[in-house]
């Protein structure tokens, strides 16, 4: 299973900005899976606990075009932020296995938080520049702010096991490859806390100072993915201690809220993807009393990542911009594109207990 944390809940219109999946039918197609194998008589179920330590970092890139009074030209305009994501993180699971004779099956659902917030900062990166006068991109300002971060991971996985089978009740398990289909949703809840940087206006960098009791800004981003995956077993049917392999590919699709509590602007973003994995599980079991149980402990590796390739950005003023002359208020902004990418790696310790 793959035990990664990282996502919340499913959030407002997962599809698409007017209508989609809401949090009620999402979370019930999430249980679904899991209710249906508790039904069965004759499967098994196991329940997990891990903890574990993640790295990575989540971005989105936004380039637009804008009209400079000053220069009388279209100039284009960049903006790119990174939100890290290490922090020590979390997750729960359940599953249900049939085992042979019949056609085997497992059916899993975990569910994963972060305990503590992330170790680095988040990067607040802006450029300009005039393409046709022929004036290159540049930087004219650049930040950083200390953040906290609220995640939560919510997954759901049908696999089928494809040769060999397995007797859960046999140390070690002798388990073929299986392929897996399930759903995915991760859910980032950020915030950041004072700003430390500068800004060029024109006359040379002017350095920004804010204090991190200050929320500058919010960024909100649910990802809902479809996934296909293969398990492999690397380890031979005799050996003392089981070994997977896993791959993973998904549909994905991205909906972010941001709001940019300083300057009274928000936006909202819609993008579609795609997303792989790859992970790498050692477990080595104990038999339990009774005989019945018995206890897996072991080390998961997992590394993934998520890009899209086309999205879109509306944004609005709902306020005044006080770093800009006029006021601001219900100026519209034109669309612009949107990119987002993120790379995670993560190294878990596991223990399931199987009854």
């Amino acid at each position: 299973m793959w035990q990664y944390p990282s996502v919340a809940g499913c959030g407002d219109s997962v599809w698409t900005k007017g209508a989609g999946l809401r949090p009620a039918t999402c979370a019930g197609l999430l249980a679904m899976l899991p209710v249906l194998a508790a039904t069965s008589s004759s499967a098994q179920p196991a329940v997990g606990l891990a903890v574990g330590y993640q790295r990575g970092e989540t971005s989105y890139d936004v380039e637009f075009p804008f009209e400079s009074a000053v220069l009388d030209a279209i100039a284009r305009g960049r903006s790119r932020l990174d939100w890290p994501l290490d922090a020590l993180v979390a997750s729960g699971s359940v599953a249900w296995r049939q085992p042979a004779p019949r056609v085997p099956w497992e059916v899993a659902f975990s569910v994963g938080t972060n305990l503590t917030d992330p170790g680095g900062e988040m990067l607040d990166r802006d450029w300009t520049g005039v393409p046709e006068l022929q004036i290159p991109m540049f930087k004219w300002a650049a930040t950083r702010s200390d953040c906290s971060l609220h995640m939560l991971v919510v997954e759901s996985t049908l696999w089928l096991h494809l040769a060999g089978g397995f007797d859960p009740w046999t140390i070690p398990a002798a388990e073929g490859a299986a392929l897996g289909f399930g759903y995915r949703h991760e859910h980032y809840a950020f915030r950041a806390l004072g700003v430390d940087g500068w800004i060029d206006e024109g006359s040379g960098r002017v350095p920004i100072d804010i204090p991190t009791d200050t929320t500058s800004l919010t960024y909100d981003t649910d990802r809902a993915m479809p996934f296909a995956a293969l398990r492999l077993p690397l380890a031979g049917p005799f050996s003392p201690i089981r070994l997977d392999a896993e791959l993973r590919a998904a549909l994905l699709h991205v909906l972010d809220r941001d709001d940019h509590v300083l300057r009274n602007k928000r936006f909202r973003a819609t993008a579609w993807g795609a997303a792989g994995g790859a992970a790498l599980t050692g477990r080595a079991y104990v038999a339990g009393q009774p005989a019945a149980l018995r206890l897996g402990i072991g080390v998961r590796l997992e590394a993934s990542y998520e890009r899209t390739f086309t999205g879109t950005l509306s944004q609005q003023y709902y306020g005044d911009d006080p770093g800009i002359p006029g006021n601001q208020t219900g100026t519209p902004i034109p669309d612009s594109g949107y990119f987002v990418e993120t790379k995670r790696w993560a190294a878990w310790l596991t223990t399931q207990l199987e009854f």
